[in-house]
This record gives C-alpha cells, structure tokens and sequence, in this order.
C-alpha cells in the first residue's frame, strides 16, 4: 500500500513538474520492481481528442493515438510493449500510458510526443527513463528454490540459457 502510495505521489509531482513548462530537456526518472504496474504521465494544457500523441521506447512507437482512435498497428514488430492509456481523460490533456506487469525488457528511454498538423510542438515533448528492477532470489546453501520465468510468447521451437553472473548454469 505505501509502494503505491508513493508512485501516486511521483506521478503527481512528475505532471506538476511538466505543466506549463517547456518541455524541451526535461526528464522524469522513473524505477519500479519487475511484475508492477506503472504509469509514464504525459500531459499538455490542452483538449487532445483532436490531436496525435506518438509514444516512443528507445525510438521505436509503442502506442499511437490519432483523431480520436488509438492506431493499433503503431507498435514496433522488435518492441513489444503492452500499454494502456486514459481515454477518458485525453480531454483534460492527460496522454499518460500505463505499462501492465513491467519486465526488465520494459526499461529504456520513453518519450511522448505531442503533434498538430504533422509538427511536434516545441513544448510537445515528454522524456522519461523507466528502469524496471529485476527480481533478485537470495536462499541458503543447498536449500530447493524455484525461479520465476515467464514468456509472452510460444516456446515452441525456442531456445533458452539460464545464466549466472553472465555464465551458463546446470540445472538439475
């Protein structure tokens, strides 16, 4: 509950810190245990219904809105992100997204961007590095441990290694 707490209130200060600034260099750093919910805030003075907001991961688009409709094959086919936003709320300016159960994978540089008529508006733009903490198991000597891996995808046909300390490990 206090985690929670806690994120809430770095949400808020991140959108007090963005509105009605330029948004030009500024930076939200953000970090989160893997498994949580998270919510990137990105917000403009402004009603955005009628506007474009491109979302970007390290470059690559994760979530495009449009004219009214999220564009659903915006999304890079190399970045895979499951994200949620608050279409309720575009109205009021809000253009924040959620990312559901954030993996490792999920952390990078994240940037909102705010168009009309096809140009980025120079207090258009919203920069946040997420870094999303990996799970770490801590057990003694020869006691059992299971360790967590989960996939979006289909294993089949598919290769995994698990690793210690970057070298491969035997399991029994």
């Amino acid at each position: 509950m206090a985690e929670q707490l806690w994120s809430f209130l770095f949400w808020c200060l991140c959108i007090l810190t963005f509105t009605g600034k330029s948004f030009g260099d500024e930076t939200c750093l953000v970090k989160i245990k893997t498994d949580q919910d998270v919510t990137l805030p990105c917000s403009f003075g402004t009603t955005l219904l009628d506007k474009r907001i491109n979302w970007k991961k390290d470059g690559k688009d994760i979530f495009l809105y449009e004219n009214g409709q999220v564009k659903p094959s915006s999304q890079d086919g190399q970045c895979k992100v499951q994200v949620s936003h608050f279409p309720d709320e575009l109205k009021s300016g809000n253009a924040s997204i959620t990312i559901k159960q954030a993996k490792v994978s999920d952390s990078g540089t994240y940037i909102c961007l705010f168009y009309e008529q096809d140009r980025i508006l120079p207090t258009g733009r919203v920069e946040i590095k997420l870094t999303v903490d990996p799970v770490n198991i801590t057990m003694d000597v020869y006691e059992d441990v299971i360790l967590p891996c989960s996939f979006s995808t289909s294993l089949t046909d598919k290769r995994f290694d698990w690793k210690k300390d970057g070298e491969d490990v035997f399991f029994l």
